[in-house]
């Protein structure tokens, strides 16, 4: 074990203001290294939360245009509906119309209802 031999000699040669200086410095070095390692760890965990918030972002942003597209097509095809109704004379209205009607009124909760849409239904 020769490679021992110089350590033992270095271990002679410190004095007790030495050791300590060496329990200082690895001290140190211990502290600096967790630090070290804490701000890597809290790096990777930012970059995650950015990258997380990115895809947030992205997918909040893909249902809201798929809403705004369902709006508008729900706003074509009721636009559409009420044209197919408007086209329908007034006259003598269907029976069809008159059960149409009676329907978007409850739905309204209009009061009294007519006779046509005959008793309240509760």
């Amino acid at each position: 074990m020769a490679w021992l031999v110089p350590i033992q000699r270095i271990a002679r040669a410190l004095t007790p203001l030495g050791w300590l200086s060496v329990a200082l410095c690895v001290v140190i070095v211990v502290l600096m290294s967790t630090c070290v390692t804490m701000k890597i760890r809290h790096d990777a965990d930012a970059r995650k939360a950015v990258i997380e918030a990115n895809e947030d972002r992205d997918v909040r942003e893909t249902l809201s245009d798929k809403r705004t597209k369902d709006a508008v097509s729900l706003n074509e095809q009721k636009k559409a509906l009420d044209d197919a109704l408007d086209a329908i004379p007034d006259s003598t209205p269907s029976a069809r119309r008159i059960a149409r009607a009676c329907v978007e009124l409850r739905s309204r909760k209009h009061e009294p209802l007519p006779a046509e849409c005959g008793p309240p239904q509760g």
